[in-house]
């Protein structure tokens, strides 16, 4: 389930949280921070509105995958 923030600090406050309750450890919030770096980079060569629509539909297939 996609849920919305009104910041990014509280998006990362959030999920800091869960980590801390469910025992994750630090260096998946590493990973995640690289992966997300490198998915705005890529993000920036999505121009058109034909491009974004097709990552829409990537991004709602991998979030019901990895539901």
């Amino acid at each position: 389930i996609l849920k919305s923030y009104s910041s990014d600090s509280s998006a990362i406050t959030h999920v800091k949280k869960a980590m801390d309750e469910s025992g994750a450890k630090d260096y998946t919030l590493k990973l995640a921070q690289e992966y997300t770096v490198n998915s705005l980079n890529t993000l920036k060569h999505f121009n058109t509105s034909g491009d974004k629509v097709y990552l829409e539909e990537i991004v709602h297939m991998l979030a019901g995958r990895e539901s």
